[in-house]
């Protein structure tokens, strides 16, 4: 089992409302398309890990979503 340095990142995605922003973290995050989302009232939290074998490096993102 490796050992991964750990690095966070806390990302705020902000922008009007109905243009994809939710729909786009979906799609990053899970890999899905939602074709069927309702307009986000209040936040969404997400979260991505990401695993760089060739720098031992494990990566997280904290996404929130307004």
């Amino acid at each position: 089992m490796t050992d991964y340095a750990q690095m966070m990142y806390k990302i705020c995605i902000v922008g009007d409302g109905a243009v994809g922003k939710t729909t786009i973290l979906y799609r990053y995050v899970d890999g899905r398309f939602e074709k069927d989302t309702m307009m986000t009232v209040g936040t969404n939290f997400f979260m991505k890990e990401i695993l760089l074998d060739d720098l031992g490096i494990k990566v997280k993102f904290q996404i929130y979503r307004n």
